[in-house]
């Protein structure tokens, strides 16, 4: 009877011991938790400002590429009209005469002769 006291007594020190370390071991987790979450609150302000921020390039970049089309396409008139009076200048050349006398177009760019 002895020894199995002896036997009782060894297991439930053993099983307090074990108790001990499940409940440090609990007490980590939930340090570990704690600051799990500490970091994800410390975390959402950077991520909204993020995504503003994402949204405002966003923004920018659809106004400079509507910018740019309009750009291109003013260019494009301008080299248009460019070559208008090259054409003309050329075809008066090639007939002898010379470019005085003609009207102005009040919305040709003016260029020195």
């Amino acid at each position: 009877m002895a020894a199995a006291i002896r036997t009782i007594t060894t297991e439930s020190v053993e099983v307090k011991t074990l108790a001990e370390e499940v409940n440090l071991s609990s007490q980590e987790q939930t340090r570990g938790t704690e600051q799990l979450a500490q970091a994800i609150v410390q975390m959402q302000p950077v991520t909204q400002t993020s995504a503003a921020s994402a949204e405002e390039a966003a923004a920018a970049a659809e106004e400079l590429t509507a910018q740019s089309v309009a750009m291109k396409e003013a260019v494009d008139r301008l080299a248009a009209r460019v070559g208008e009076d090259r054409s003309d200048t050329s075809h008066h050349n090639r007939q002898g005469g010379s470019h005085t006398a003609r009207p102005q177009d009040p919305h040709k760019v003016a260029r020195p002769a």
